[in-house]
C-alpha cells in the first residue's frame, strides 16, 4: 500500500445524494509512471506528425474546471512531451494509434489532434495488452476541432482481464465543426472512461456511441459530459451494453446547456441488458440549463430479456444462454461495424469471439 495513492477522477458536474456514491470515482493507484511511446500508422502530406515538448497539460484546465484535477497532477508528474498530430486537408484513410502494454506496466500517454479549418479526418486507437498481464494506463486525448471541420475519433479497449485504464477524451468544436466518438469497451479489470466535449462554435455538433460487454468481476466506469455553449449546437450520446456475472458499472451522462446556447438541441439515451440478478448497475442521465430556448431529452432503459423474446429464441432451438449471448453481442458489434475500417473491426470481431467463446 506505500506506493499507492488515492484519486478522485469521474466526477459529475452537479451532485445528486452523496449517500447514493455516484457523484464521482476514488481510484488506488500507483504513484510512479512512465511515459508511454505509442505507434502512429500512416501519414500523407495532408499530416503533421510532432513531439510537442513545452507540453502544459490540457488547454481545458486553464479555461474550464472540466478536468479531473488528480487527472492532471499526474500527467505533469510523469510526461515530459506530448504527441501531435494535425490534420490541414480532407484525408480518407484512417490514422491508426496501436498501444500495446505489457506486463506490469503503468504509463502515460498524451495525444493532442489538430484538426485545421476545412480538414477531414478519422484516428483510430487501439488498446491491447499480452496475455495474462496486469497493470494501469492513463490516457489523455485532446482533440481541437477547428471552423467547418470534420472530426471521427474511434477506441476500441482490448484489454487483458487483470489490466485497469483510465482515459480521458475531451473535444473542443469551434463554428460548425462536426465532430464524433465511437467507444468499444470490452477488456480490462477496471475501466474508467471520461468524455467533455464543448460545442464552442456556431452549429456545433457532436454523436457519441458507445457499445460494452462487462463480464466476470470487471468494472466500467463512465462519466460522459457535453458542455453547449453555441448557439444552435446539437449533441447526441448514445450508451448501449450488457451486464453479466457479478460485473459493476455506472454511467454518468451530463448534457450542459450553458447560457447563450439559444437554438441548441441534446439527446443521451442509454440501454442496458442485465443477464444475471448479481450484476450492479448504475445510471445517472442528467440535464443541466441555463438557457430558454433549447430542446433536450435523456433516458435509461434498464432490464432483462423478456418471455416473449425467450420464448421466440427456444422455439427456434435457441437455448436461453445461447440467446443472451447473442442478444448482448449484438449490442456491441453495432457499434464495431460503423467503425468502417475493414482491418480494426476484424480486430475487435476476433476478440469478441473469444469473450463469447466462439473463436
Amino acid at each position: 500500500m506505500e506506493n499507492l495513492v488515492q484519486i478522485k477522477i469521474n466526477e459529475i458536474p452537479s451532485k445528486t445524494w452523496s449517500w447514493l456514491k455516484m457523484n464521482k470515482a476514488t481510484v488506488d493507484v500507483e504513484k510512479n509512471y512512465s511515459q508511454k511511446q505509442i505507434v502512429i500508422e500512416n501519414s500523407s502530406k495532408n499530416i503533421k506528425i510532432e513531439s510537442n515538448k513545452n507540453f502544459i497539460p490540457l488547454k481545458s484546465e486553464e479555461k474550464y474546471t472540466l478536468k479531473d484535477f488528480d487527472f492532471v497532477k499526474i500527467l505533469k508528474d510523469s510526461i515530459n512531451s506530448q504527441d501531435v498530430i494535425t490534420f490541414f486537408g480532407v484525408e480518407e484513410e484512417p490514422v491508426i494509434i496501436k498501444v500495446d502494454y505489457s506486463d506490469s506496466e503503468n504509463s502515460v500517454s498524451s495525444q493532442k489532434l489538430i484538426f485545421k479549418e476545412g480538414s477531414k479526418g478519422k484516428v483510430i486507437f487501439i488498446y491491447s495488452s499480452k496475455k495474462e498481464s496486469c497493470g494501469t494506463s492513463f490516457i489523455s486525448t485532446e482533440i481541437i476541432a477547428e471552423k467547418n471541420s470534420s472530426v471521427e475519433i474511434v477506441k476500441v479497449q482490448l484489454l487483458d482481464e487483470k489490466f485497469n485504464q483510465i482515459d480521458d477524451t475531451t473535444f473542443f468544436c469551434d463554428e460548425n465543426a462536426n465532430a464524433s466518438l465511437k467507444l468499444i469497451q470490452l477488456g480490462g479489470e477496471k475501466i474508467y472512461s471520461s468524455v467533455h466535449t464543448n460545442l464552442e462554435g456556431y452549429k456545433s455538433n457532436f454523436y457519441s456511441e458507445t457499445g460494452y460487454f462487462c463480464k466476470q468481476n470487471q468494472e466500467f466506469d463512465f462519466n460522459h459530459v457535453c458542455y453547449q455553449f453555441g448557439k444552435k449546437t446539437d449533441c447526441k450520446m448514445y450508451v448501449n451494453g450488457t451486464l453479466k456475472d457479478n460485473a459493476k458499472k455506472t454511467y454518468r451522462g451530463v448534457i450542459d446547456f450553458k447560457n447563450g446556447c439559444s437554438g441548441s438541441t441534446g439527446d443521451e439515451q442509454e440501454q442496458v441488458l442485465l443477464l444475471n440478478r448479481e450484476v450492479v448497475n448504475n445510471s445517472i442521465p442528467v440535464i443541466l440549463c441555463d438557457e430558454e430556448d433549447v430542446s433536450g431529452e435523456h433516458g435509461s432503459s434498464i432490464g432483462r430479456l423478456s418471455d416473449e423474446i425467450l420464448f421466440y429464441m427456444e422455439s427456434h432451438g435457441i437455448s436461453k444462454e445461447k440467446a443472451e449471448n447473442i442478444m448482448a453481442r449484438a449490442k456491441v458489434q453495432s457499434v464495431i461495424s460503423k467503425i468502417n475500417d475493414k482491418k480494426t473491426e476484424e480486430i475487435a470481431l476476433e476478440f469478441l469471439n473469444q469473450i463469447f467463446g466462439e473463436d
